[in-house]
């Protein structure tokens, strides 16, 4: 009934197929290694818990399999699904579980309660909604990223105890511990530390020009702000001092500032996308005074940005 080979992708059908197996209490696949991980059956929620909404639809099916295969998968069917869903499609485990914490209710685990807070200790406010500008950012990427064989919902609202499973499933925890989620989840060391400490604005005002694009694939002066908010003096110090694109009053830090342009000119067109590094303007000067700002010898750092970027 069951090959070794197929453990992985038709471990849900033992029970359909009248196979002889002994029910086993699923563990934690996130905090498992990887080599228990290739043997364990997916599920729709991190750690094989419940999904608290089973009846909702977590997926309209579109010719998964050629004709033979279609129409709509519940939160509660899905685990009987999902071993062949990812035999016959290119999506994994953890796609399918980050939709199952959007669309499932899926609770949060222990991992993803952890994933945000610098120190592990798991986060006091798991219900709080995290902002929008992170929904718009990261949430709807997850759900829109190739998706042609899955008609996938839209997301209004997330929690951070969603948030951190969604973390755990994309092995992005890096990517948001600087961030000022950590307070807003009530990271309780963060809080004690007085909360986020760097702004773009580097007089601490609130922004003048949040909505204001700083590349052409969804870069903001309000989602700049929310990467930086625990930022080193360093990375905030070269943040600030790139304040100008989003309209904050000119600061010695400012006007001190690696300018691609040379000294004291903007760029005309921050957004433009420099094809050979795949980075905007923008990102390209930042770079530059971050590279000042972090480097032990960075004599000429500037000149040499000037020098190739300038045209």
């Amino acid at each position: 009934c069951v090959t070794e080979l197929d453990r992985r992708f038709f471990v849900n059908f033992q029970d359909a197929c009248g196979c002889d197996v002994t029910e086993s209490s699923p563990s934690d696949p996130i905090a498992d290694d990887e080599e228990n991980e290739d043997l364990s059956p997916c599920t729709v929620c991190p750690g094989g818990l419940d999904p608290l909404y089973p009846d909702n639809v977590l997926l309209n099916v579109n010719n998964l399999l050629g004709d033979r295969l279609a129409g709509s998968i519940t939160c509660g069917e899905a685990n009987a699904f999902l071993g062949v869903m990812m035999r016959f499609s290119s999506f994994t485990c953890p796609d399918f579980r980050s939709w199952g914490t959007l669309f499932c209710g899926c609770p949060p685990t222990e991992v993803g309660l952890r994933s945000l807070c610098p120190d592990f200790v798991p986060m006091s406010t798991p219900d709080e909604m995290v902002p929008q500008v992170v929904v718009d950012a990261f949430v709807d990427d997850i759900i829109t990223f190739n998706n042609t064989q899955f008609d996938l919902d839209v997301v209004d609202e997330v929690s951070c105890g969603a948030f951190g499973n969604l973390i755990v499933a994309g092995s992005a925890r890096d990517a948001f511990v600087d961030t000022t989620l950590p307070a807003v989840c009530g990271c309780e060391s963060v809080l004690e530390a007085g909360g986020p400490t760097c702004s773009v604005c580097s007089d601490g005002s609130p922004l003048p020009g949040p909505s204001i694009p700083l590349n052409s694939y969804g870069l903001t002066c309000e989602l700049l702000e929310m990467q930086v908010g625990l930022a080193d003096d360093a990375v905030c110090g070269a943040t600030q001092a790139m304040g100008l694109y989003c309209n904050c009053s000119e600061t010695i830090a400012a006007t001190s500032a690696c300018r691609i342009c040379g000294e004291g000119n903007m760029l005309p067109q921050p957004t433009r996308t420099v094809p050979s590094i795949g980075l905007s303007c923008y990102e390209l000067e930042a770079t530059a005074n971050l590279d000042l700002a972090t480097m032990s010898n960075s004599t000429g750092i500037c000149s040499m940005y000037q020098g190739y970027y300038a045209q």
